[in-house]
């Protein structure tokens, strides 16, 4: 202040034309900018038309002292958690879910609740942290049962933080609003509120521009723990970005072009830092690294499923082929340890996420190539020499992941699980079933659904602590039902198919079995020249009357990408009535039986 009276001429030297430096700086603000840093707030400022106007009036010492105000005891808000609940339930936060996405830094959050800060602590934070520890505790115990509920809210802490979260909104904070902000949005996704949760979600990455994470803070001369912090905090909402847009296919929020190239070029070693500096990274931290890079790696992926699907062409093939390449030297370039498979008996859950993420990728990129039904292009042997890479690639990546639960479950608890291996397993599940459908070979088909009947009791498992579980294991049980009774009346359906297929390819294209006769068709381009099938009349197997739907539809199933259901032809109506997707209510076992006959009879 002192250094800034100098620079300033004395008012006897003072020229009459010279403005007046007050003046002069009031102007500097309401003339538009570039945006700016908020030093008062930490928070980015942006200038509009008509907000460079309101500059003064929204600058208020007073609404910082009233935020402080409201930082009371966590006590005095959760009357009915006990001291030794709470200390439970942040213990399972730090242990199951902040190890594998490193969103709160432990000690600058303790730092702050103890001084009463609240540039890294809020109550929301605090509540919101409890709610999802809450998702992993043990719920025969007393103390828990007593902060369960039923309905929209898995527990009264969760009914608590969204409470308050309404009550952000009016007054967002920095950092820690976008960290509980982002904690309610895997809470609503891990109890199947997708949509909800997707608008927690949107609030949370919103924040992060609103914040200035996404800007390079040199200006701010911030310290070395508060700079890797913003950093931190960046890296784990680009993380959850992607995964909403991998596995719900929602489009992502921040964009690598929005983000300030100091950001994307930090090394890895900095931004995950949580410890005191000088200290050897531990195991999860060096896991962390390589989940970061792949998740890097893999955001070509995402905004992919949008309305337009993309042509499978020989270009696009070639660019999956790029990324095949990429993803295989990422994993050379691991470290021995973090390679499959495990080199010692006790590796954390977080190295397990990283395999079944790296082989979830080969499916998510291959799969578009895997005619699931699709009749366009499917008989010539150009994209059936793709179609037959792709699917062996999805299928063998398919019996990784249930290879690596099968190994975490032998020595862990499923239940303790984090939620992105629920994504992971569904991926692995519609791959497995999508195989089995066009599988013809007995032996093959026996193995792929073996590998489907034990991804399904690793659902089971995970179904306490999950409950859209429940609704996936009702469709992998409803699947492997068919299927049994298929392969029960074999001998009789056998004689019934050979003399029905001739037929269907004259005109009954819109007959429902399990194997279509265009699928057929696809198998045999395989083996022999192509052939180019009948089409009569202008006959569209796609059109059906929607009726009153049997059973609800899996709304809160998350794990089963829209892209999968996209690339299944509607004409196989095993896949659509299992997605949820089909109002049909007949016999899946009966491939004779067509939706409009069902009706009728």
């Amino acid at each position: 202040m002192d250094i800034a009276l100098e620079e300033c001429p004395t008012k006897e030297s003072k020229n009459p034309d010279t403005p007046d430096t007050d003046t002069v700086s009031v102007v500097r603000n309401l003339v538009p900018s570039p945006i700016r840093f908020d030093m008062s707030s930490g928070r980015v400022r942006y200038f509009g038309p008509t907000t460079n106007m309101n500059v003064l009036t929204t600058s208020n010492p007073e609404k910082v002292l009233e935020r402080l105000e409201t930082h009371w005891p966590i006590c005095t808000v959760l009357r009915d958690v006990s001291p030794d609940t709470h200390d439970y339930l942040m213990d399972l936060y730090w242990t199951w879910y902040n190890s594998v996405l490193h969103l709160v830094h432990s000690h600058a959050f303790y730092h702050d609740q103890e001084r009463g800060g609240t540039q890294f602590y809020s109550l929301l934070l605090h509540v919101a942290m409890l709610a999802t520890g809450f998702r992993y505790a043990d719920k025969t115990s007393k103390d828990i049962q007593r902060l369960m509920m039923s309905g929209r809210f898995g527990s009264t802490l969760h009914e608590k933080a969204v409470a308050m979260a309404k009550l952000e909104i009016d007054s967002p904070g920095g950092i820690p609003s976008i960290q509980a902000f982002g904690l309610l949005a895997d809470i609503d996704f891990n109890i199947g509120k997708d949509d909800s949760g997707w608008l927690f979600a949107g609030m949370s990455l919103r924040l992060v521009i609103d914040v200035g994470l996404h800007v390079d803070p040199s200006p701010l001369r911030l310290s070395v723990r508060e700079t890797q912090i913003r950093y931190m905090v960046l890296w784990a909402c680009l993380v959850n970005d992607r995964y909403w847009s991998l596995y719900l296919g929602r489009p992502t929020t921040l964009k690598a072009c929005d983000i300030a190239p100091t950001c994307l070029s930090k090394d890895f070693t900095s931004l995950i830092c949580c410890g005191p500096s000088g200290r050897e990274k531990m195991l999860t931290t060096r896991i962390y690294e390589a989940q970061l890079q792949l998740m890097d790696l893999v955001s070509p992926l995402c905004d992919r499923s949008g309305v337009a699907r993309p042509a499978r062409t020989t270009e696009n093939y070639f660019k999956i082929v790029a990324l095949d390449e990429d993803l295989h030297s990422w994993y050379d370039g691991l470290p021995e340890d973090l390679k499959w498979p495990p080199q010692e008996p006790n590796m954390p859950m977080s190295y397990f996420l990283l395999q079944t993420q790296y082989h979830a990728a080969f499916i998510l990129l291959n799969r578009p190539f895997v005619h699931y039904g699709d009749r366009e292009h499917a008989h010539t042997a150009f994209n059936a020499h793709f179609t037959q890479l792709s699917r062996s690639v999805c299928a063998e990546n398919a019996a990784r992941i249930v290879e690596v639960f099968e190994t975490y479950r032998a020595n862990s608890d499923l239940a303790q699980m984090f939620f992105t291996g629920l994504a992971h397993i569904g991926t692995a599940a519609t791959t497995l079933m999508g195989e089995a459908v066009l599988l013809t070979d007995p032996v093959r088909r026996g193995v792929v659904i073996s590998q489907l009947r034990s991804l399904r009791e690793i659902i089971a498992l995970m179904a306490p602590t999950y409950p859209p579980g429940h609704h996936m294991v009702q469709v992998v049980d409803e699947f492997n039902r068919s299927d049994q009774l298929q392969q029960n009346a074999s001998p009789r359906s056998t004689a019934r198919e050979d003399s029905t297929h001739q037929n269907s390819r004259l005109g009954n294209v819109g007959r429902a079995r399990h194997v279509p006769p265009y699928m057929q068709d696809e198998e045999q381009g395989t083996q022999g020249p192509p052939h180019k099938r009948t089409r009569v009349g202008n006959i569209n197997p796609y059109l059906f009357t929607p009726t009153v739907p049997a059973s609800p539809s899996l709304q809160g199933l998350p794990c089963l990408p829209p892209t999968f259901w996209e690339s299944l032809d509607f004409s196989d109506l095993v896949f659509a009535d299992q997605g949820g997707y089909s109002d049909y209510g007949f016999a899946w076992n009966d491939p004779e039986v067509t939706p409009m006959q069902q009706e009728k009879s």
